[in-house]
Order: C-alpha cells, then structure tokens, then sequence
C-alpha cells in the first residue's frame, strides 16, 4: 500500500511540473503567434535541418496529414520553405528559413530567461536534487539530449 501511495505521489507531482512547464511554455509563445505543436515542428527542423515531410511526421509522432497542415501554416508565416522533390513527385522536403531559426532561438532565450528565473529560486541543496530527479524524469521520456557546448547554452545537437 505504501508503494502506491508513493508512486501515486510521484504521479501527482510529475502532472503538477508538467503543468508548470506547459504554462511557462505558453508564456514563451504567446507573443510569437505559434502553436505548442507549430513550435514543436519548427525547433525539430531547426536541430535536425531539412527533412522529407513524412520523416518530420515520424519524428513529431503525427499522422503526415497533421505534419502537412503544421508546415503548410509555418510555410504561410514564412517560417520554413516546402519543396517537392524532383525523383518523387508525391514527396516534400522541409527546411526551416531564417526568419523560423531566429523565431526558435528567441522563443529558446525567453524559455530559458524563465527557468532561469524558477531556478534561482530553489535553494543549492535542493538543487541538486532537483537536478537529479529532472534527469531522471528527462531519460524516463526519452526527452534527454546531450548538450553540445558548441552550439550555445542549452542547445542540443
């Protein structure tokens, strides 16, 4: 009993980060005029470069008509470019512009910006166990990236 009561707890404070972080990500957004999943496609083209539209879809876990309607709406904003290719007609290739890199990174700095700002208010001890506990949470979902200095703070290759 006292297992599931623990796991239960465990539970409930995972959904109550998950809902902080999903405000903070609404936060980020909202200026910028993108859906959670517009954004999410666009920083998914941004780190991994072009891409034909049905691997966009694999990645983002949607059906390719959702990952067609998601770039036809960046493509609109001029956020990324659509082209089909030339060996197969029924194929698209996608690639983000300039102006979607620069929307990912200014979205990336005021993200950061705010947890930056939740961090500094959790104290040294209970920061490590924060830490721990995140980077268990993080390779729990799959959702840990090993960071590479070289492409800036925070930035995953």
């Amino acid at each position: 009993m006292a297992r599931v009561a623990a796991r239960d707890e465990l539970v409930d404070a995972i959904l109550d980060a998950s809902r902080g972080l999903a405000a903070l990500d609404a936060v980020s957004l909202a200026t910028v005029d993108l859906t959670i999943a517009q954004h999410r496609a666009l920083a998914e083209l941004a780190a991994r470069g072009p891409c034909r539209l049905a691997e966009l879809a694999v990645s983002l876990e949607v059906d390719r008509s959702t990952a067609s309607r998601i770039a036809d709406r960046l493509a609109r904003k001029r956020l990324v470019n659509r082209r089909r290719l030339s060996a197969d007609r029924r194929g698209v290739r996608v690639s983000v512009t300039r102006l979607g890199r620069e929307l990912v990174e200014e979205v990336d700095r005021r993200r950061r910006m705010e947890v930056s700002g939740i961090a500094e208010r959790i104290g040294r001890v209970e920061a490590a166990t924060a830490l721990a506990g995140l980077r268990l949470l993080a390779d729990a979902t799959g959702e840990h990236h090993q960071r590479d200095a070289s492409v800036g703070p925070g930035r995953v290759r």
